[in-house]
């Protein structure tokens, strides 16, 4: 057992500690089993390790808090992995605030351990890997390219280096399973069924508990990583299996508010497409950390689109894509486009452009897309990811 070791983990049960054990196998590294006042002390009067990793269940405090804890007393250039069973988009972003440089969700996995060291070795300046991802809520008309859109955002997304997964939310037409050649592994309509169940559970649960009844454990349901299909290097895709028939229970809006927080845990980026049901479309549109409103220049298209603006809280915080996806004339002068939009111009233009499904679909591009339309493009992935993106390679 090496004395200065350069990673150590702590666990608070058996299966924490040979999963940590296994994936730290051959690494300068120790792990003990501990609870986290007991860790506390032992890592307050031992040498600072490179790397930490330190479970945080059993705290008596949040994680964010205990994180805070922490990182007050390990040497500030140790890079802390804290694993926590809270899964939830907004306390894994405190935790990064407080100090954590990854975060591990339990139950944990010997391969997710050492992939979180093995990145965080090699360097420590790298950005969070892969979770408290933003979540990009897309909505449109049928027939303006939006999936097609979506999916060339996302695949320059994953150009730029940030991990993407595309999610098709519509059960019956949704198009990024064709368009991106990959077949479902995993059947979503299932676990958003699961979670339903679980949402239900816990309404019955706060009841019980207004009337004074003891409040009963409730296990949060796991989003699988396996929901996701890779499409290349760094994009995956989260969409429902071809359809024999329209599903008997569609989606409903809490359930996708869920998904999409849990999914958030596993892309940097969650871009969200398919919103044909109202319920569905309003709920991602408040989970989302950006909204994209797209509409090409028709009058029934334009119409859509305010009706959607008027709807969400803060319209002008979402940003509005003109799209031409059909040519690049439209039979819409400029200035009727703006008063149907009720003065508000658009924040980005997308102009026509030929090649729009090819580059949809990741295929051969059959020639180099025009400066206006990089521009549009790169305006809209630097939204999604919400900082801004300076090269965007042949997109």
């Amino acid at each position: 057992m090496a004395e200065n070791p350069e990673v150590r983990g702590f666990g608070r049960d058996a299966a924490t500690c040979l999963a940590l054990r296994t994936g730290l196998s051959g690494l300068n590294a120790r792990v003990d089993r501990a609870p986290f006042r007991a860790m506390l002390e032992t890592v307050a009067r031992e040498p600072g390790p490179k790397v930490l990793l330190a479970d945080l269940e059993g705290a008596e405090m949040s994680a964010p808090e205990a994180t805070r804890a922490l990182r007050g007393i390990i040497h500030p250039d140790t890079l802390l992995i804290v694993i926590a069973t809270d899964d939830s988009a907004q306390s894994v972003r405190v935790c990064y605030r407080a100090g954590a440089t990854d975060y591990l969700v339990k139950p944990l996995s010997a391969a997710s351990a050492r992939e979180a060291v093995t990145m965080a070795l090699s360097d420590p300046d790298a950005p969070a890997r892969q979770h408290a991802g933003r979540v990009v809520a897309c909505g449109g008309t049928a027939g303006l390219g939006l999936s097609s859109l979506a999916l060339i955002i996302a695949r320059g997304i994953a150009h730029a280096g940030r991990t993407v997964l595309c999610v098709d939310l519509d059960p019956v037409a949704g198009r990024a399973r064709n368009l991106t050649g990959t077949r479902p592994n995993l059947a979503l309509d299932a676990t958003l069924f699961r979670l339903e169940v679980e949402l239900q559970a816990q309404d019955e649960a706060e009841e019980e508990e207004g009337k004074g009844n003891a409040d009963p454990a409730l296990t949060r349901t796991e989003i699988d990583v396996r929901l996701a299909v890779p499409v290349q290097p760094g994009l995956g895709l989260v969409a429902f299996p071809a359809p024999e028939s329209p599903p008997e229970e569609p989606p409903t809006g809490r359930s996708v508010q869920r998904l999409l927080d849990g999914l958030a845990n596993q892309a940097q980026v969650v871009l969200v497409i398919g919103l044909s049901e109202p319920d569905v479309q309003m709920a991602a549109f408040e989970a989302a950390d950006a909204r994209l409103v797209a509409y090409e220049p028709t009058l029934a298209s334009i119409g859509y689109a305010t009706h959607l603006l008027a709807l969400l809280e803060d319209p002008q915080s979402t940003t509005l894509i003109e799209c031409h996806p059909r040519g690049p004339r439209t039979s819409l002068t400029p200035r009727e486009i703006m008063q149907a939009l009720a003065g508000r111009r658009p924040d980005v233009v997308i102009p026509y452009e030929p090649s729009l499904w090819a580059r949809a679909g990741g295929r051969e591009k059959p020639r180099p897309p025009g400066k206006r339309y990089l521009r549009g493009l790169q305006t809209v992935i630097a939204t999604a990811i919400g900082a801004p993106v300076e090269h965007l390679g042949r997109g």
